[in-house]
């Protein structure tokens, strides 16, 4: 038998800022990461099941570096929230990811101009892309 192991955490909205600002902290010392999203269920007024992070990183970090930052982050603050945190990079995401992701709470940013111009530019393409995607969807429902 599989046991669901997924625990629910319902918060106030004064120890959710807390948390924030704990997250926010600990990435601001990456030096590496430029601007970060919170995202998913809570930053929503329900129940959550962990905190979701989106990250971006200066273009010169490389892939392995960037998956290791993500880990390392996601396994320090799980620890120190006892609230499950899962982190991901935002440089090689899928272009649904990083719009969706984008939709969330700025968490910190080292240069707000970028964020928008990151931003701007992740949903044009995502408007540009989303008929096909649509209608990929539509032609896999029908087969």
């Amino acid at each position: 038998m599989v046991e669901n192991s997924l625990r629910s955490f319902t918060l106030t909205p004064e120890e959710k800022e807390k948390i924030i600002n704990k997250i926010a902290a600990e990435l601001k010392q990456v030096i590496a990461i430029r601007f970060a999203f919170l995202h998913g269920s809570f930053t929503e007024n329900r129940p959550f099941h962990d905190i979701d992070v989106a990250v971006y990183f200066t273009r010169q970090t490389p892939e392995d570096i960037r998956l290791d930052t993500c880990i390392e982050l996601s396994t320090k603050l799980t620890g120190v929230l006892n609230i499950p945190v899962d982190i991901h990079q935002l440089n090689s995401a899928s272009l649904s990811f990083c719009y969706y992701a984008s939709q969330g709470r700025i968490l910190f940013c080292r240069d707000r101009e970028e964020v928008y111009q990151y931003k701007e530019k992740t949903w044009i393409m995502y408007m540009d892309f989303y008929p096909f995607l649509k209608q990929n969807l539509l032609d896999l429902l029908e087969v």
